[in-house]
């Protein structure tokens, strides 16, 4: 069986988030909406991604993907825990509207371009 697998498109998320990362924290360059709003956007293709490949391969089935109940209970809960828990535990984090747009974005976007089933073609 091997490995499991899991779209480029998440690939590309993950890059796309670590580069922001660096160039954000370490080289202090800033680009005032991938600061607010970039985490957000990426989140749910991320985690989702991470937990689709953590299913494969404990399932030990490449050809399995997330329901569309479990993805939208998924991004709702997390968009709500996020947006409105965080801001009132902690300092650091402010609420914004439009997360809850990115999150789900990105949600949708997991759900239709990384949530793909890998079959083997004969």
């Amino acid at each position: 069986m091997g490995y499991a697998k899991i779209h480029i498109s998440w690939w590309f998320c993950v890059a796309g988030f670590l580069i922001h990362q660096v160039v954000e924290k370490l080289l202090d360059w800033h680009w005032k909406f991938a600061d607010n709003h970039l985490d957000c956007l990426l989140c749910m293709p991320i985690l989702l991604g991470g937990m689709l490949l953590e299913r494969r391969f404990l399932f030990k089935k490449q050809a399995w993907i997330f329901p569309l109940f479990d993805t939208v209970a998924i991004v709702v809960l997390l968009a709500v825990f996020c947006e409105e828990g965080f801001p009132r535990w902690y300092s650091g984090f402010t609420y914004d509207y439009w997360d809850y747009c990115c999150y789900a974005i990105g949600g949708t976007y997991f759900y239709w371009i990384i949530n793909q089933p890998f079959v083997k073609r004969r």
